[in-house]
């Protein structure tokens, strides 16, 4: 069976499009979630969902990016809001939970191997 190649394009756009629906009802159930139980989720996870319509932003072409002046503007595609973070050498680096969690079991690794040879 042969479908014409104009049938592949509106396939591939419906499959988009239900994948498009199905990420940002996930991502509006986790932020609703995390407004339930008071929550905050992790700053690298809320940076890249937009607060307006809950969209994921990683994507190419979910988002644009734009450097000026020590900020980084981010903005969506979809609904147009913008988020801006700001983004300088000289500010000190606060890792979220996640990333202290893994630095602190990397290291607990290192000191349990060490051991371990002696």
């Amino acid at each position: 069976m042969l479908i014409a190649h104009n049938e592949w394009s509106s396939v591939d756009l419906t499959c988009m499009a239900i994948q498009q629906s199905l990420c940002r009802n996930a991502l509006r159930q986790l932020v609703t979630l995390g407004e339930k139980s008071h929550t905050r989720l992790a700053p690298l996870l809320r940076r890249t969902v937009c607060q307006k319509c809950h969209t994921l932003l990683a994507c190419p072409k979910g988002t644009k990016l734009r450097f000026r002046s020590q900020r980084m503007r981010c903005w969506c595609a979809f609904c147009g809001t913008t988020q801006t973070t700001i983004v300088d050498k000289n500010r000190a680096w606060n890792p979220s939970y996640p990333e202290l969690f893994l630095a602190a079991s990397s290291e607990e690794d290192c000191r349990g191997d060490k051991s371990d040879q002696n």
